[in-house]
């Protein structure tokens, strides 16, 4: 599940949605007035976005990459 939180609100509560990012996988949404919003993922769930990105559709490792993003989730 993501959650969508203003700038004013993550900045204010910035530990408590670093520890859900990192601690729940939890994906973070923040949109910006006259900007392109930002989205907060961890490490983790970024590495495995870009094996999975990287591989073949249909081969061994593509579909690796795709179970461990599932179960980040």
């Amino acid at each position: 599940m993501a959650l969508t939180v203003t700038q004013t609100d993550f900045r204010q509560n910035f530990k408590s949605y670093m520890d859900k990012v990192t601690e729940e996988q939890e994906a973070i949404y923040i949109p910006r007035p006259r900007q392109k919003g930002v989205a907060l993922i961890s490490q983790d769930r970024l590495d495995w976005l870009e094996k999975y990105a990287q591989t073949e559709p249909g081969t061994l490792k593509h579909s690796i990459a795709a179970e461990h993003l599932m179960d980040l989730e």
